[in-house]
């Protein structure tokens, strides 16, 4: 990834972070697009920048709320194919299913801020993947996903691991 992008990455998140604390630090309206999954799911852009970077591709992050576990998706989720929304909602499952959060909310703050990239967290959306693909969703879309956080983001080790183990399944 080119230092242009990096920075634009960077100024992103920082704006989200702000406008999310002006904010009041609120999610959005819960959405009901899970036909079943029984996850509590918000809408808040800032919020999805502010904790993963991206900018321009359907995401979704489930976290710790007052009522219990919840997935925050930006708008491209909202607007991305049913198929797809479906497969990265069962990859948020797979990570309250296999108990992901209460491991993270254990960590301190310095070990929060490293713990992306970590061999664990690698073995966190490894298992997430396999759990998306195990309960109906599509290991191609997620192939095709991760090829595409690929070509914006650049390659990382973690896509590596995440795309080969994909490949075995």
């Amino acid at each position: 990834m080119n230092l242009y992008k990096k920075a634009n990455i960077f100024i992103a998140t920082i704006k989200a972070s702000y406008r999310f604390s002006k904010g009041g630090g609120f999610f959005g309206i819960a959405v009901d697009k899970t036909e079943g999954l029984g996850l509590n799911i918000y809408h808040n852009d800032d919020f999805v920048v502010m904790s993963t970077g991206i900018t321009d591709l359907p995401m979704a992050l489930v976290v710790n709320t007052t009522i219990g576990n919840s997935v925050i998706v930006n708008t491209l989720m909202l607007e991305a194919d049913k198929r797809l929304q479906d497969t990265i909602l069962l990859h948020e499952e797979g990570h309250i299913n296999n108990g992901d959060l209460g491991y993270i909310n254990s960590l301190g703050l310095y070990k929060r801020a490293t713990f992306r990239g970590s061999s664990i967290s690698n073995d966190f959306e490894v298992a997430a993947d396999k759990w998306a693909v195990e309960n109906g969703g599509s290991k191609r879309d997620l192939l095709v996903f991760l090829g595409r956080i690929k070509s914006l983001y650049g390659d990382t080790k973690e896509l590596r691991i995440r795309r080969k183990a994909l490949l075995s399944l």
